[in-house]
């Protein structure tokens, strides 16, 4: 018979409905996008699934550690300047965070390529059964900074060789995902442009991009702890670094990331180096006892 049954007892465990996104994803953008349109005092909205206070809560106080939000004295919230750009973009706020430090820090051309890049699915073709060959083809993009810079090198690479059939085949990389990145650049370039913010290239010197990720993914941070186990800044989380990083078995003593796994163990995924001094100048109050807590 085509299919197979679902024992009772697991039926009855399931929730009567799915659910909500809303629910069980990070309120950040919901929170900037409400506020942007001028209502102040979020836990009053009307949601048609309401998330619950801490959550909401939780999703401000984000919003204020990236500049995007400040408080009023009666419970209610306004975006900053930063705050209201930061909404015109249809991201998540620290990414849109990246844009606006990586402005400032003269990298905003390369800064646009990699968050376009981290917007869609993974680039390279997976399988269950990588080779020698394979991993060796990959290894040519790595960069010894993180993941990060090696997905970028990966974005100029694919764009210096023509976008071509052949060079993704030959490299084993998603070309529908690349191109899609190409696109959600266009409009993220274009958003930038009406917002006037200064598109400049950096060239192959790229601490800028790595300072930009720390402005924007400073909540995201791990330090080294012992052994092969990283220490998370803000919960105290002990982490792995996920085997598909290229500094898998790096020992770097300060790294952001873009994704926490929950498997049998925890691992951080999409990994870049920074320097303490790039997350203490990012948000010094958020930093003053964290980074030196043990």
């Amino acid at each position: 018979m085509i299919g197979s049954y679902v024992k009772k007892e697991e039926y009855e465990k399931l929730a009567p409905t799915p659910i909500p996104e809303l629910l069980r994803c990070n309120l950040a953008t919901a929170a900037l996008q409400i506020l942007a349109m001028g209502i102040t005092n979020i836990s009053n909205f009307d949601f048609v699934s309401k998330p619950d206070e801490k959550s909401i809560a939780a999703a401000l106080r984000e919003l204020i550690y990236l500049r995007a939000v400040q408080a009023s004295n009666d419970n209610t919230y306004e975006l900053t300047d930063d705050g209201r750009k930061m909404a015109c973009f249809p991201l998540d706020p620290k990414l849109s965070r990246c844009l606006l430090a990586s402005s400032n820090l003269g990298c905003l051309e390369e800064m646009l390529k990699l968050v376009s890049i981290m917007s869609v699915d993974t680039i390279f073709l997976t399988s269950s059964n990588i080779n020698e060959k394979m991993k060796m083809q990959r290894q040519k993009f790595t960069m010894n900074e993180g993941d990060h810079l090696t997905l970028l090198n990966v974005y100029k690479t694919f764009i210096a060789n023509k976008k071509t059939k052949e060079w993704c085949q030959m490299n084993k990389i998603n070309r529908r995902n690349l191109l899609r990145a190409c696109a959600i650049r266009k409009q993220l370039r274009r958003i930038c442009v009406e917002l006037q913010l200064d598109i400049k290239s950096c060239g192959t010197k790229f601490s800028p991009v790595r300072q930009a990720l720390a402005h924007g993914l400073f909540m995201n941070v791990a330090e080294y702890f012992k052994e092969n186990d990283y220490r998370t800044i803000n919960d105290r989380h002990i982490v792995k670094i996920h085997p598909s990083s290229v500094l898998f078995g790096a020992k770097p003593s300060l790294v952001v990331f873009t994704e926490l796994i929950q498997t049998t163990k925890r691992f951080i995924r999409d990994i870049t180096v920074v320097e303490p001094e790039w997350l203490l100048e990012s948000n010094p109050d958020y930093f003053k006892t964290r980074l030196s807590s043990k």
